[in-house]
């Protein structure tokens, strides 16, 4: 004989035969009620899970579990990796002030509540003192290519802050994602319609960290070039040269000025054929 919950329109909503929560009110019903019988007829009950169901089911669960916690330990890594980028571009905005043993510039950098104005901070007191030392001059190139690839990490960023934890079920599979919430028609459903699968896996994530410490190793180069500036260093090329040698260099114009320092290598002459 089963209890029933019923909602406002006496209309039975769910059955159990152990109440099982407290606080809402069971009726007592026997087996022949009426409005039992009609609700079983609209939700018949489930057929028992097979043991090769339940099988598949926690090993199915185990997966999704080790995916989640791969997850969490991306997205702690990623936050770290953040949190150096932002101290390479204090650092940078301290040595381009030349505070010395100042801590003013950080307290500049950190004025801005959000980090694309921290960002943008750094890069105009760059741009200007590049304008202004034309030993410097060859630094905007070079930053341009950081700076667009801090769009993209910044972007990433704010998709993990505004993520959790999600499983999808998406055509009889399960999906372990760092997702947008769950109710985020544009995020989610419209993907899924798409036949795309939203939110972020640990690999993702994972490289994006890389892409974030990409950057800030090359921040950490401009930042070692104005520090030689500041301390004298008349040419700077060994400085642009470990500029040219990080791949976000791309096309380095420290290589047309380490060229221009440098003649040109002659050709080697082949031995004249013949006796």
């Amino acid at each position: 004989m089963p209890y029933v919950q019923r909602d406002w329109r006496k209309g039975i909503i769910a059955v159990c035969y152990t109440p099982y929560m407290e606080d809402k009110e069971w009726d007592f019903i026997t087996d022949d009620d009426p409005d039992f019988i009609a609700y079983l007829a609209e939700t018949p009950p489930l057929e028992p899970p097979t043991k090769e169901d339940l099988k598949r089911l926690s090993h199915e669960w185990k997966r999704i579990g080790e995916e989640q916690e791969a997850i969490r330990d991306e997205v702690l890594s990623f936050h770290t990796a953040f949190s150096g980028l932002e101290q390479s571009l204090s650092v940078l905005l301290h040595n381009i002030l030349n505070a010395g043993t100042s801590r003013v510039a950080y307290a500049i950098y950190y004025s801005p509540t959000s980090f694309d104005a921290r960002a943008e901070l750094v890069g105009n007191a760059l741009i200007q003192i590049a304008t202004e030392q034309k030993q410097l001059v060859d630094l905007l190139p070079y930053w341009k290519a950081i700076t667009a690839k801090m769009q993209g990490v910044r972007r990433l960023r704010n998709a993990i802050a505004h993520s959790a934890p999600a499983n999808h079920s998406i055509k009889g599979k399960i999906y372990a994602r760092l997702a947008p919430p769950a109710f985020d028609v544009i995020r989610i459903r419209r993907k899924i319609e798409k036949g795309q699968i939203p939110g972020l896996t640990a690999q993702d994530i994972r490289h994006g960290s890389k892409k974030v410490r990409y950057i800030s190793e090359g921040i950490d180069r401009v930042n070692r070039l104005v520090a030689e500036f500041r301390d004298g260093n008349p040419s700077l090329l060994r400085r642009y040269a470990a500029l040219a040698a990080h791949p976000m260099a791309g096309h380095s114009p420290a290589q047309s000025a380490q060229s221009a320092k440098s003649p040109p290598k002659r050709q080697r002459q082949q031995p004249p054929s013949g006796g």
